[in-house]
This record gives C-alpha cells, sequence and structure tokens, in this order.
C-alpha cells in the first residue's frame, strides 16, 4: 500500500490525535470520518428537485417589475 504525506494545522492534529485513540491509526479514523462522503456527485443525479414553476414565475414578474421601477427611479 502506497502513502501520502499530508500536512495539518496544530489544531487539526490534536483534534485528529484526541479521537484516534491507542488501537487505531490516523488513516483508520480519516476513513471512518469519511466513510460517507460521495467522491463524485452520485448521490444528488437523478434526485427529486421539487420545483414551484408558479412560484418562479411570480419572483420573474416581479423581479422585473423592480428592474422598470428601478430605471425609473434612475432617469429623474
Amino acid at each position: 500500500m502506497t502513502s501520502k504525506n499530508i500536512s495539518l494545522t496544530e489544531e487539526a492534529y490534536k483534534r485528529l490525535k484526541r479521537i484516534k485513540g491507542e488501537d487505531k491509526s490516523f488513516t483508520d479514523i480519516i476513513l471512518e470520518l469519511t466513510k460517507n462522503v460521495p467522491s463524485d456527485f452520485s448521490d444528488i443525479i437523478g434526485a427529486e428537485i421539487d420545483i414551484d414553476w408558479d412560484e418562479i414565475m411570480r419572483s420573474r414578474k416581479k423581479s422585473a417589475e423592480d428592474k422598470k421601477r428601478e430605471n425609473l427611479l434612475l432617469r429623474h
């Protein structure tokens, strides 16, 4: 197995060392802490997106009205 050297702040090192204990390695702790972290976006691809199109249209209309009001005020 290959290994990599990494740099940690003193605070990060102390925190890892504190939870590591005597029976585990730093590698063990890092693997445990990151086991549920996806390595890509596969967990959200195809996820259902809840979109309220009416709310989007109301927001766009309000934004357009705000822009018109802003332009009118800037001309005076």
